[in-house]
């Protein structure tokens, strides 16, 4: 009998599946060690991980308000960004 092939059962006859889920579990355990690197990480750094805009240009306007000017330039690996608002105090810095 073929893979697709049929026949009609009777009381007696016996089915058999079979699937094959390795590449499942394959995208499971990719998913369990992503998540606990990205946990390690997180408990690691939590000190300094924050939110922040794509172009952190919300978190120069909170801390310099409101007439801030912000740059965003190209890199060869990612970009850069530049304002001109005070910075951080130096008593808050880490």
């Amino acid at each position: 009998m073929g893979l697709f092939e049929s026949r009609r059962l009777n009381a007696t006859d016996k089915v058999k599946f079979v699937i094959d889920i390795s590449e499942r579990r394959e995208s499971e355990e990719a998913v369990r060690e992503s998540e606990a690197r990205l946990e390690a990480f997180v408990t690691a750094t939590s000190d300094v991980v924050y939110r922040m805009s794509p172009d952190w240009s919300e978190n120069s306007v909170d801390h310099g308000g409101a007439g801030v000017t912000v740059r965003v330039g190209p890199l060869t690996n990612g970009f850069s960004v530049e304002d001109d608002a005070p910075g951080v105090p130096e008593g808050l810095h880490v």
